[in-house]
């Protein structure tokens, strides 16, 4: 008899599966998700659920599954604070560029 213990399928899943956090693009859509390691190589394209065509642009930090369910919240929220910010930003560099590129008319120099 071997010493050790055995382990079912589902449990040796659970301890060994890390997944990566990537940056994923689609388009000029970018997204943020965790995706099983194996699959988590940049320049890889991607199907997620019923959409085809996601690149992984970027790979992050790995985690075990269990660390990505008790935090996928605060996870999702930072990236939703994230975009929100960026768009605040986008929006005031929108209104400067407008401003900057208006036409005031200036007054004729005498003697040109």
């Amino acid at each position: 008899m071997r010493s050790g213990v055995l382990l079912s399928a589902n449990c040796r899943r659970s301890i060994f599966m890390r997944y990566r956090h990537c940056l994923l693009r689609k388009g000029v859509t970018q997204q943020m998700a965790w995706i099983p390691e194996p699959f988590a190589k940049v320049g890889k394209y991607l199907r997620i659920g019923e959409s085809d065509g996601w690149l992984v642009d970027a790979v992050y930090s790995a985690k075990p599954e269990e660390y990505i369910l008790k935090h996928r919240d605060e996870y999702r929220n930072a990236f939703r604070k994230y975009c929100w910010e960026v768009a605040q930003v986008a929006e005031r560099l929108t209104l400067n560029q407008q401003v900057a590129t208006s036409t005031v008319a200036l007054p004729a120099i005498a003697g040109a």
